[in-house]
């Protein structure tokens, strides 16, 4: 489904060829390919931004703008986002009011995220797509939408799905209460909570 987004191929071959340490095509920009193709409808119907998340040593946001730029240059038709997973911690109680501890790796940052489905990230290496599902791919291929609520909020995730349901009726949302997690957190974020 992904290789025929020329779009998400592109800044898949980019990523591996000349990207950031440990790069992925994340959440919505592919979730959203995956249901395009799964609901008939044009492969970037919907989407509003590409995520692309690394993890890398330079916790500086320099060094992420400087990312970002590159990106941008490259790909000035798309709207990127681009976050170092490693650095999370540094800007998340600004914007979210809660304290986190660093996330060790991609994976674990992703075991975070608001739903199960979106939990999910896409790369390519040496010409091959290599997909990250940490709560696996069930949901994602079964149109299912739910809540995971180890950080994300009930506010959110109704702000979240309220779009998306507009979008892609065909999807099952299920309530809040119907979600994963919360996961307890104590230090450095190593999660690897049972699949959903």
């Amino acid at each position: 489904m992904l290789e025929q987004s020329p779009e998400l191929k592109a800044l898949a071959t980019w990523l591996d060829q000349q990207g950031p340490p440990d790069a992925w095509l994340a959440a919505g920009c592919v979730v959203q390919t995956v249901w395009n193709r799964l609901t008939g409808r044009p492969l970037n119907y919907g989407i509003l931004d590409y995520d692309i998340v690394y993890f890398d040593s330079d916790l500086s946001p320099e060094a992420e703008i400087r990312w970002r730029k590159r990106l941008e240059h490259d790909f000035p038709g798309l709207n990127l986002d681009v976050k170092n997973q490693a650095r999370v911690h540094q800007w998340y109680p600004k914007k979210f009011g809660i304290e986190i501890p660093p996330f060790v790796s991609v994976k674990a940052a992703m075991q975070t995220w608001p739903t199960t489905a979106t939990a999910t990230a896409a790369r390519r290496h040496q010409g091959q797509w290599e997909i990250l599902t940490p709560f696996g791919r069930r949901d994602l291929l079964g149109l299912i939408v739910r809540p995971n609520r180890t950080l994300a909020s009930k506010t959110i995730y109704v702000s979240k799905t309220s779009r998306w349901a507009d979008l892609w009726p065909e999807l099952v949302i299920l309530p809040w209460e119907h979600g994963i997690g919360p996961f307890e957190i104590n230090g450095p974020v190593d999660l690897d909570p049972v699949q959903a």
